[in-house]
């Protein structure tokens, strides 16, 4: 079982999901919906104004830790996403993986060092 938020980081296919105040009359269409669509809620929290801050930023910093640390040929891309890549680009996966066209942040900004990606 998941126990701790260190659990989760080491879990795939793992969300969370952040419910604006305006919308909070919105959870129980969104839990349904979840559970209906055969996902699992392992943790429900809630959290205000400077308590929602710090998973706020230590979601984006995963999020972030992933866009620069990850390659993309360590990726595991389902056959459902390459078939998603392949309708959205027109080209396989595979192929612009091998022919190293897909980059992360990082790659990015040494193989195009004359844009500024801030």
């Amino acid at each position: 079982g998941i126990t701790s938020s260190s659990d989760l980081r080491n879990k795939h296919n793992v969300a969370v999901i952040f419910v604006k105040p305006h919308a909070i009359r919105s959870i129980p269409f969104i839990k349904e919906l979840l559970l209906d669509n055969g996902l699992t809620i392992v943790k429900e929290l809630s959290k205000v104004g400077p308590e929602v801050e710090h998973y706020i930023d230590h979601h984006y910093k995963d999020l972030s830790e992933s866009a620069l640390k990850k390659t993309p040929e360590s990726l595991e891309v389902t056959e459902k996403a390459k078939e998603k890549f392949k309708t959205s680009f027109g080209e396989e996966w595979d192929i612009v993986l091998e022919e190293k066209r897909v980059k992360n942040l990082v790659q990015f900004k040494d193989h195009f060092k004359d844009v500024d990606v801030g």
